[in-house]
């Protein structure tokens, strides 16, 4: 992943992902995407794209919300008051364990793929007896040792514990003033977020600052997550605070105020389907849907161009797609079809891909023809610059990626990971078709479905 900033570029690289306790993952599940051994070098080339697979209700896609979830609190210092709120992210955590956590392990290299430094960064939730979700712990440690696996090397940089700032590395020259702002702060918002929010406002920042925003808040902001529109009302933020400002501008008009609380707890919120482009960017805004069109037309050579329908709103653009082909139709994005939609909706993310970041998409085949789903992963794996993972339900992407590394995992319904290792002749889709995969034994027959739909028992 690159990220430009102050002049340099600085690369990162997912290694190592550890989740628990979200939807219906109730045990830790390790997903490894590189070599746990370090070398001064990383080699990522036939490592950077990782498909999940799992049968319906495993977590898949709770590996995904983890990954947003993360982001989110890495950068927004209000992401637990308004998800408590909502109760959005209380419906993600696991309804057992009531406590979810996440560690990313990142790396980061230079130009020369020298990796310069491995760090980890761990939080947990945990859900309180009101019912709402609150922070238990947040670690950042750098990885001194040869292996990530050898824990005895790992230097802590800060710990949180139940709300209390217990350590912060020495070297910390605005240590007092970091004590004093988060006092009674840190079981609803991460160090982070907090960190970040302080050094913003800071005019020069000390070299300890830097590297901290360098492994925080860059490493985060390399990291893009598609999740199906289905899903999204739950978890995505910008949403979530635009259907709150509507709300609280229809409770002026409501009388009763049950009926508001109702609708700010409620899983449904009415929002705006367009697209708030800022007046000064909507030049890049039509660059992009210029690209856009491009890459539909790939797939849809009968599309003609992308129109975008504006009104002004103070200093943005409110902007909606307009879709027009060859044959004169001219249909609204929202109209379309399921397909068309879903390639809207990954475009960005396969740009960053290209980019070089860290992408995360959910059920990445879904309302894609098989053929082209299967270009795109090819493109992903001979010509990508990023690190994608994705999770589907399409067994024929194992084909290609039989022959990288760290590249099939398969989740059982039980919350257990298994990872695809070559096997002489074997082939990963032979063994899960049949059943064969640890963990996932398919055991299904068409007799069982007998007396389901209605239809008399034989």
């Amino acid at each position: 992943m690159n990220i430009k900033e102050r002049g340099v570029t600085m690369k990162f690289f997912l290694l190592q992902m550890k989740i628990n306790g979200v939807k219906s993952i109730d045990k830790e599940i390790v997903i490894d995407f590189y070599n746990s051994t370090l070398t001064k070098k990383i080699n990522y080339e036939h490592s950077h794209v990782k498909a999940i697979y799992g049968p319906n209700g495993a977590g898949k896609t709770g590996i995904v919300y983890a990954v947003e979830i993360y982001k989110n609190l890495v950068f927004d210092s209000n992401y637990l008051i308004v998800n408590n709120a909502t109760g959005n992210l209380l419906n993600l955590i696991n309804q057992n364990k009531k406590e979810f956590s996440i560690e990313m392990i990142f790396a980061r290299y230079n130009d020369e793929n020298i990796i310069e430094v491995v760090y980890s960064h761990k939080i947990q939730l945990r859900i309180d007896e009101d019912g709402n979700a609150e922070l238990s712990s947040e670690e950042l440690h750098e990885i001194k040792g040869k292996t990530i696996n050898d824990s005895t090397k790992y230097i802590p940089i800060y710990r949180v514990s139940n709300g209390i700032l217990e350590y912060v590395e020495e070297n910390y020259t605005r240590k007092e003033e970091l004590y004093k702002t988060t006092i009674n702060l840190l079981e609803r918002q991460t160090l982070t977020s907090a960190f970040i929010k302080t050094a913003r406002e800071c005019k020069t920042l000390d070299k300890f600052s830097i590297e901290m925003l360098d492994v925080l808040m860059f490493s985060s902001m390399a990291l893009t997550t598609v999740i199906q529109n289905v899903d999204m009302d739950n978890i995505n933020l910008n949403k979530i605070m635009k259907q709150v400002e509507i709300i609280q501008q229809k409770e002026k008009a409501i009388k009763n105020k049950d009926i508001f609380i109702q609708m700010l707890q409620g899983d449904k919120i009415p929002f705006k389907s367009s697209v708030k482009v800022p007046k000064s960017d909507f030049k890049s805004y039509n660059n992009q849907v210029e690209n856009l069109t491009a890459f539909i037309k790939v797939f849809r050579d009968d599309l003609n161009e992308i129109q975008i329908r504006k009104e002004e709103n103070d200093n943005y653009y409110e902007c909606e797609l307009i879709m027009i082909y060859k044959d004169g139709r001219r249909i609204n994005e929202k109209y379309e079809s399921a397909g068309i939609k879903k390639l809207i909706s990954i475009y960005t993310a396969l740009c960053d891909l290209n980019k070089g970041k860290i992408v995360f998409i959910d059920e990445f085949d879904a309302n894609i023809h098989d053929v082209l789903f299967i270009k795109l992963i090819d493109y992903a794996v001979n010509y990508a610059n990023g690190q994608l993972i994705f999770t589907t339900h399409n067994l024929a992407p194992m084909e290609i990626l039989q022959k990288e590394k760290h590249s099939i995992d398969f989740l059982s319904n039980d919350s257990r990971l298994v990872s695809w290792i070559k096997n002489g002749h074997y082939s990963p889709v032979s063994l899960y078709r049949k059943g064969l995969i640890e963990f996932s034994p398919f055991n299904i027959e068409a007799f069982n479905f007998l007396g389901t739909f209605g239809d008399d028992k034989r």
